[in-house]
């Protein structure tokens, strides 16, 4: 039955195979992979000098301090102790070919992170309902990557203007599954513990209820003459 096409999902918990296995987690740490994404290792990412405006470089090395090893821990504690979900979510918006998606790699590469970024096609199903389950098994192959990787990893939607584009008047069937959609990422961005990151050019169509949703937003504008300039040097 095709209703068992995801098993991976279900399985013991991490006590109970400690119990049954004695203890021994090298034979319970399994290799993790994606079925919705690509997992992208800061070993492979290839170093990128990248220009920037200042303001713009100043808000991208304070993300960069706050993914490093000892602020994320302090920042996801002192969130928790206020109440507050450990989800560090990013928005990187902006003029197209700014470098929003070079900025994820190479700070993920600074802070020696795994990325796990989600191909919105592979989301995208004709079948009614589909589109909306595949969304929901992202954020469990993420959480799945957490528990098995060493460090969290970046949860990428790249280019994600199809998904977090302004809620439609229904209309038809597909309008009634984008707005599916919405819904359910709004609701994971509430619950999500970890990175999520999501790049976008059309931040103008952004939907307003997302826009609480993301902790940090890096606006990205044209480069100015002098960072022009270098870049051409």
């Amino acid at each position: 039955d095709e209703m068992f096409s995801f098993m991976n999902y279900i399985r013991l918990s991490e006590s109970s195979m400690n119990i049954l296995l004695s203890g021994s987690k090298e034979i319970l740490k399994k290799e993790f992979k994606s079925k919705l994404g690509t997992l992208i290792n800061p070993d492979t990412i290839p170093s990128e000098t990248l220009f920037y405006n200042e303001s713009e470089l100043k808000q991208i090395e304070t993300l960069k301090e706050a993914l490093s090893d000892n602020q994320y821990g302090e920042i996801s504690s002192r969130m928790k102790e206020f109440g507050m979900k450990a989800g560090f979510t990013v928005l990187l918006y902006g003029y197209p070919g700014t470098g929003k998606t070079s900025t994820v790699k190479q700070v993920a590469k600074l802070t020696e992170r795994t990325i796990y970024m989600v191909d919105i096609q592979k989301i995208q199903s004709k079948w009614v309902g589909e589109s909306e389950k595949n969304l929901a098994r992202v954020f469990s192959e993420y959480k799945e990557a957490r528990r098995y990787l060493d460090k969290d990893p970046i949860l990428l939607f790249n280019e994600a203007d199809a998904i977090l584009g302004k809620r439609m008047n229904v209309n038809s069937s597909v309008d009634k599954s984008f707005n599916a959609l919405q819904n359910i990422l709004l609701q994971e961005l509430e619950e999500v513990e970890g990175i999520f990151m999501a790049t976008t050019n059309l931040a103008d169509q952004l939907d307003k209820a997302f826009d609480r949703r993301f902790l940090y937003k890096l606006n990205y504008q044209k480069p100015k003459d002098f960072v022009r300039l270098n870049i051409l040097k």
